[in-house]
């Protein structure tokens, strides 16, 4: 598990590509939840989110081989992605939605969030280090729908 987190936190990269598709998760929510309340600027949080991801694309292919993530995203498919790259962004931003919600004294919110941020970090890198790619982003997938339905519930 440890050589496997050192291969992946090895390069910069990897930090620019989580926080790209976090800050697009976050705009898209943000958006969703303003056009749910009948407000139009809900359009540009969406759009904000679009030019995130597709840098995040961009990115994502113009990585080269001689760096440390180059040789994981040599072979990527949807699955390692979302294992890989997805999942980890989703964990921190269910862990910084939490303590944003302890910050702003909504505990129950806030201790449901740390929960199962916390409970898919033990599932994907440490119970799930030897399980197949396409188990770990199933499960990140599922995770992601469950960190969607929390943030539009607890506006």
């Amino acid at each position: 598990m440890i050589e496997s987190l050192n291969q992946i936190f090895a390069s910069w990269s990897y930090f620019l590509l989580a926080s790209l598709i976090g800050s697009a998760l976050i705009f898209f929510t943000i958006g969703l939840r303003s056009i749910r309340h009948g407000a139009l600027e809900g359009l540009l949080f969406m759009a904000i989110g679009v030019f995130f991801m597709s840098v995040h694309i961009y990115h994502l292919l113009d990585i080269s081989n001689q760096q440390p993530i180059g040789i994981a995203t040599h072979s990527l498919n949807l699955w390692s992605w979302l294992s890989l790259i997805y999942a980890p962004a989703l964990i921190a931003l269910f862990l910084f939605s939490s303590l944003l919600s302890f910050v702003t004294s909504r505990y129950y919110s806030g201790m449901i969030k740390a929960y199962f941020g916390l409970t898919l970090l033990c599932l994907l890198f440490m119970l799930g280090s030897n399980w197949a790619m396409d188990i770990r982003g199933i499960i990140a997938s599922i995770y992601s729908g469950i960190w969607l339905n929390l943030e539009l519930r607890t506006t």
